[in-house]
């Protein structure tokens, strides 16, 4: 199974939000593809996920 890849954007008004960069970042996530995937990557597990959230938590951060 392949697993989807997203492209995570940081839009933070100052340092990224100027029009020429986003759509730098918008031209480099199109030129992937649609359908970009990580080729031969698994799919982490729930418990791998879910080790991955609590290291987040125990910084005070929430992860989605």
């Amino acid at each position: 199974m392949r697993s989807p890849a997203a492209h995570p954007v940081f839009l933070v008004p100052g340092p990224t939000d100027d029009p020429a960069n986003i759509e730098g970042v918008a031209r480099f996530a199109a030129s992937l593809g649609k359908d970009f995937t990580l080729r031969d990557t698994p799919s982490p597990t729930p418990e791998q996920v879910a080790a991955a959230k609590k290291i987040f938590a125990a910084q005070g951060l929430k992860a989605v």
